[in-house]
């Protein structure tokens, strides 16, 4: 049925969706590849602190990676795909002179740079033969590779966004998300077939490097597809009038501001249950409740697929129905479950505890879905690259990429497992507040 709806659709549109939605699965095949080898990273890198803090270290690298995000996605990201070179001076005139100016050379140089720091990151030499330099070299890599990420789903939002509708807008942007969900089933396949054909010992001193090289594959591909996309329409006007903001990239920020907080609002729901499912939910499951490593990658893998199912779905009901009735459902929902889950939690209740995230499925895909629409649409063309790449890195990266760190903290150390209830009804007051600003 979804399939079908696409034969509706312009060529132009179908090759930017099926390029978009396939192409954006890098980042998240990062996040899940980087999240099952949290433990392994642990002991090859961070092996000098004990068990529990060499574990924390490595997500806490994940965490610090995703702080420089917002930045790089905003004043150099943002400036390359906004302005124009008769605008912009300085150094970011001269990188403009490598990759040049718009959606589709940034598009091109994130994919290229994540590529390259991924590969290198499955290269490294350990801390046992390296010592301290191997910890600074990885720290670095993963640094290189979260600037390269904070372009990803930016670009793949402004893209799908200006290459829609009014009619179809929220089902094309939809498949932003799906871009993601299908990184992340890649990331599991893969890591599911390293442990069930090779050896502990192969994992862990190949197997590991392999999650990164097939990375670095994917990105090649990726980039190879990219190279035939063209640029927005939307750009190519404001480019043909000469319509592009000449304030710096702070300016923009401050003018604003209510904006970028309220896309902020809408985002961080969505970042802390998102990344609950993806890194945290795994690692509780076999370390708290003993489950065996292959059964929480399969019970991940059909959350994931599901997902993958379930968003465009969602951006095809939200050109149908309110969407606003829409987001503040599915917060709801987030939010009366989180009872239900603090019980199974404390009490260790696999069946509740499964139960609960099947139906988290739901609103979690609903609000991902619409967010593709909603984040592009509060900005203008000129500036819409460097405001939806602050609101999105900043409640996307940096307060889902520290949710894993926060909550192995507070579990290991105030034995609070049930920390991340709390962490996600806060999310979600703040979210639904934003959500009752929508209208329509």
């Amino acid at each position: 049925m979804i399939l079908q709806r696409l034969k509706h659709f312009s060529q132009k549109q179908k090759d930017v969706i099926k390029t978009i939605s396939l192409g954006n699965l890098l980042e998240w095949y990062d996040i899940y590849s980087y999240g099952f080898q949290a433990d392994i990273i642990a002991e090859k890198f961070f092996g000098f602190f004990p068990s529990h803090y060499s574990l924390i270290s490595a997500f806490a690298l994940f965490g610090i990676g995703s702080i420089i995000r917002p930045i790089s996605s905003t004043f150099l990201f943002g400036r390359l795909a906004d302005h124009n070179k008769s605008k912009t001076t300085g150094p970011i005139a001269w990188l403009s002179r490598l990759f040049g100016f718009g959606r589709q050379p940034v598009f091109l140089f994130t994919i290229a740079l994540t590529t390259l720091a991924t590969v290198a990151t499955g290269c490294l030499p350990t801390y046992e033969s390296w010592g301290w330099r191997a910890t600074a070299l990885i720290i670095i890599l993963r640094v290189l590779t979260s600037i390269g990420l904070s372009g990803e789903y930016t670009g793949a939002m402004c893209y799908l966004y200006e290459n829609s509708y009014p009619s179809n807008a929220r089902f094309v942007t939809s498949w932003t998300g799906v871009g993601n969900q299908v990184g992340g089933v890649v990331g599991i396949l893969e890591t599911l077939m390293v442990m069930l054909l090779a050896s502990t010992r192969f994992e862990h001193s190949y197997g590991w490097r392999l999650s990164f090289w097939m990375g670095g594959f994917l990105g090649v591909v990726i980039f190879l597809f990219r190279t035939r996309l063209s640029e927005t329409p939307l750009f190519e006007a404001i480019e043909e009038k000469d319509k592009f903001d000449q304030e710096t990239s702070l300016q923009i920020i401050r003018r604003n501001s209510k904006k970028i907080f309220l896309g902020i609002g809408y985002g961080v729901i969505n970042a802390s249950t998102y990344y609950f499912l993806a890194l945290y939910l795994p690692m509780f499951l076999i370390k708290e409740l003993g489950v065996g490593e292959v059964s929480s990658l399969l019970c991940l893998l059909f959350l994931l697929t599901t997902t993958t199912i379930l968003i465009p779905w969602f951006g095809r009901f939200g050109d149908k129905f309110s969407n606003r009735m829409l987001l503040i459902s599915s917060v709801t929902i987030i939010i009366t479950l989180l009872l239900p889950a603090y019980y199974a939690i404390i009490e260790k209740n696999i069946l509740l505890i499964a139960i609960i995230g099947f139906i988290y499925l739901f609103p979690v895909s609903c609000i991902t879905a619409l967010l593709g629409f909603y984040l592009p649409n509060l900005f203008s063309t000129n500036e819409r690259f460097t405001c939806v790449g602050c609101c999105w890195n900043i409640a996307d990266a940096v307060v889902g990429g520290l949710t894993p760190t926060i909550l192995l903290a507070l579990q290991l150390f105030m034995s609070l497992p049930s920390a991340i209830c709390f962490f996600i009804l806060l999310t979600g007051l703040i979210s639904a507040g934003c959500y009752t600003k929508i209208r329509g």
